[in-house]
């Protein structure tokens, strides 16, 4: 009995590395566009400043997915991973955002930006971040 309980986990030991969990922005590349939302409403709840290159990136429609649906960055008619060092496989698509994803997304970046410190990304449409600033 022992000798077979040890065998059990020292399988599921080996097999760790495959159930190894991917990151923020592969998670949202593979979602619906419902858990999309709900993953924006999850990380406007719980702030992470590594999210935000993929936060603005997503706002300024400059995140692609290739056929494996893994995240990339487009940068100057490139693509870098956004999380790894991946290279594209086939054509990469824009990944389309609805209008609730929009909003979501602005709302999500305004107090990101202010939690953080940082200043307004020449990469933001018509240099906006989001809700304006009270005087």
């Amino acid at each position: 009995m022992n000798t077979a309980l040890h065998r059990l986990l020292l399988l599921l030991l080996l097999a760790l590395p495959w159930a190894a969990q991917a990151g923020d922005a592969a998670d949202y590349a593979k979602a619906s566009p419902a858990k999309q939302a709900k993953l924006l409403e999850s990380w406007a709840a719980v702030p992470a400043p590594e999210r935000l290159p993929l936060i603005e990136a997503l706002r300024a429609s400059r995140v692609v997915i290739d056929q494996n649906k893994t995240p990339f960055i487009e940068e100057n008619g490139a693509y870098r991973a956004l999380e790894g060092d991946a290279e594209p496989v086939g054509t990469p698509k824009k990944l389309r955002l609805n209008n609730r994803l929009r909003g979501l997304l602005n709302t999500l970046c305004y107090p990101a930006r202010k939690i953080y410190g940082l200043n307004k990304s020449s990469t933001e449409p018509h240099g906006k971040i989001g809700r304006p600033e009270s005087q």
